[in-house]
């Protein structure tokens, strides 16, 4: 175990939680520990939009509520990526996210920090900030210690294509900028998430050709704040 240090405070990289990324098989095992935690009095109460979609951090008793989204996004994922008989891959991905929100909730969001949308009393999305992972620092074409990736970005299917995520990315950003921090990576294989980010945030900074097979790519963005439309309200 080793320990270094962000603007955001103490990181402990450990082995203790899975992080499985290819499709292939090959995993990969990484628990990353963010003192992150938002003295932000909004974030922490929430704030609903004019939709009614309310960004906040995650309450103990939305555990499960969140475990089940997890297991319903990234099931459906796969499915439309055409990968949907990848079970225990598919098993894998949905425990390690299920596990970062564990640590989340169980350490008051100072070892990773979440953020989720919730619609008339129901969670239906999730967005996370946390050390760069594994795939970043393999890929990056700089030194990423210390240095943070947004993830975890899961909406319910039914409400997808509604706004949510940018809402939630959007307080991501607003969290970020608070804490003196001006820069992120962010990442994605598959296939229809790539093509949301890059409406989003623009061409990569980094396309890993053939990373998970012959023709399926994993695309990096590097982003500093200032590129990117940081509203000043969700």
């Amino acid at each position: 175990m080793s320990t270094i240090y962000t603007h955001l405070g103490k990181i402990t990289v450990c082995a203790d939680i899975p992080s499985t990324r290819r499709i292939s098989g090959q995993t990969r095992c990484s628990a990353l520990v963010l003192n992150a935690k938002s003295n932000l009095h909004d974030i922490n109460d929430g704030m609903a939009d004019m939709t009614g979609i309310i960004i906040r951090r995650p309450k103990m008793q939305e555990r499960a509520q969140i475990h089940a989204l997890f297991d319903v996004v990234i099931r459906h994922t796969f499915e439309l990526e055409g990968v949907g008989e990848e079970f225990e891959l598919i098993g894998k991905l949905i425990a390690d996210q299920q596990n970062l929100i564990d640590l989340d909730i169980d350490t008051d969001g100072q070892q990773c920090f979440f953020l989720i949308a919730q619609h008339k009393g129901q969670v239906v999305g999730t967005i996370c900030v946390r050390p760069c992972s594994d795939i970043i620092r393999e890929c990056a074409d700089r030194d990423t210690s210390g240095m943070l990736e947004i993830g975890s970005v899961y909406v319910l299917p039914e409400l997808q294509g509604k706004g949510i995520a940018k809402l939630l990315l959007n307080r991501i950003y607003q969290t970020l900028r608070a804490k003196g921090i001006d820069e992120f990576w962010l990442d994605s294989g598959y296939d229809i998430a790539k093509q949301v980010w890059l409406n989003i945030l623009g061409k990569p900074s980094i396309i890993m050709k053939d990373y998970w097979a012959e023709g399926v790519d994993h695309h990096l963005w590097f982003r500093k704040l200032d590129d990117v439309d940081v509203e000043d309200k969700v």
